[in-house]
């Protein structure tokens, strides 16, 4: 049986990346412009990025009333420690993971949680 989700449901969205300073800006504002009501926050794992990774997302923070974090997760090379360090700092309900180089629908974050409602986990294409 399925625990029910608290009203509203705190959404941690979670990214691992690694220079991706030419990918993130545009997942990072498709982010930003989600439908979904309820509270939502972006934990952004920088894994030993070279590049302005980190400078962008702290800009893009300075322009949004959601929380955007970038936290450090160069300690080891790979995604799954990234997202591992970017859980740690999510206090959401929920997490949901995405990639920087993916671009998420406006409903992206609406839907993922209406079928955590009825499923323990879901995934996407």
């Amino acid at each position: 049986m399925i625990a029910p989700l608290p009203t509203p449901v705190r959404v941690s969205i979670l990214i691992a990346v690694r220079n991706g300073e030419g990918t993130l800006g545009p997942q990072l504002s498709a982010l930003l412009k989600q439908t979904y009501e309820g509270p939502i926050e972006i934990v952004v794992a920088d894994n030993g990025s070279t590049d302005a990774t980190r400078a962008l997302v702290e800009q893009m923070a300075d322009t949004t009333s959601t929380p955007v974090v970038v936290v450090d997760a160069g300690a080891r090379t790979g995604a799954p420690f990234a997202r591992n360090c970017a859980a740690r700092y999510a206090s959401g309900d929920v997490f949901l993971i995405c990639d920087a180089d993916d671009i998420a629908t406006r409903s992206w974050v609406a839907e993922m949680v209406a079928s955590l409602g009825s499923h323990e986990f879901v995934a996407g294409a």
